[in-house]
């Protein structure tokens, strides 16, 4: 197994676009926000923010499977959060996120989104994040001069397939 940098398996990242909750509507493009992904990797639309259309980028109107939303502005404990985009989704996100596709042909998205995961989990976005009064952020030209371990791909997609049962058993509980 060899270890490569996390920018040489992006092939995307961008960052979204504010909208302030005075400009929320009730029938609009949904908006993602941080609070839109959970601690376990997933996207969550218990609470959800429209926002009128002509406000958000063209590019950042959708996102697609495979997609890979980390929050990198937020309190100290949750930057770093980040969820897998399972299903094609039309949503604009947040300036607190930054989408990531990364090159599916080196590494499995969901093999990153757990990596990103037990990146939290360490507290090593916590620790490394720049820290203001009330949030704190982790800049994603930061994020691509990591080193991630990167086995073949059927390796991966066994580690995968060990870490889905797992959260499976977890969220059962």
């Amino acid at each position: 197994m060899k270890n490569v940098l996390v920018g040489d398996v992006i092939s995307f990242s961008g960052s979204g676009f504010a909208c302030s909750k005075s400009k929320l509507v009730e029938v609009g493009l949904l908006h993602l926000r941080p609070f839109n992904i959970s601690n376990n990797g997933e996207l969550t639309l218990k609470e959800k923010y429209f926002v009128p259309q002509s406000e958000a980028p063209i590019n950042c109107q959708q996102l697609n499977e495979g997609d890979i939303l980390f929050n990198n502005t937020n309190s100290v404990e949750l930057v770093g959060k980040a969820a897998l985009i399972r299903d094609p989704i039309v949503a604009g996100y947040s300036n607190h996120l930054t989408r990531i596709s990364v090159d599916d042909k080196v590494i499995l998205p969901t093999y990153f989104m757990y990596w990103l995961l037990y990146m939290k989990s360490t507290g090593y976005f916590s620790s490394q994040a720049t820290q203001w009064v009330s949030q704190a952020a982790y800049k994603v030209s930061d994020l691509k001069l990591l080193s991630i371990p990167l086995p073949d791909l059927d390796v991966q997609n066994e580690i995968v397939q060990n870490l889905e049962a797992i959260s499976k058993v977890i969220s059962n509980r």
